[in-house]
């Protein structure tokens, strides 16, 4: 396999990076935990689940109600 360094070109995987992370954070705010697992790579001893979302989110959500992923 020829594989290729993603981190080649700074610009593209600044663009990778960022387009992940907004994947990420876009499932949290509709609270869809399956396509934020789909985001993350699990570690396999501490893994995510809908429970560690939830009571990791919970002071986000009791304080602001939502993520917004508006321009606002």
């Amino acid at each position: 396999l020829d594989e290729k360094d993603v981190t080649a070109d700074p610009k593209a995987f600044a663009v990778l990076v960022r387009n992940e992370v907004f994947r990420l954070v876009r499932a949290l705010a509709r609270r869809d935990y399956d396509k934020a697992l789909d985001v993350l790579a699990q570690d396999a001893e501490d893994p995510w689940t809908h429970e560690r979302f939830d009571e990791a989110l919970e002071p986000f959500f009791e304080a602001y109600e939502e993520i917004r992923t508006d321009p606002h």
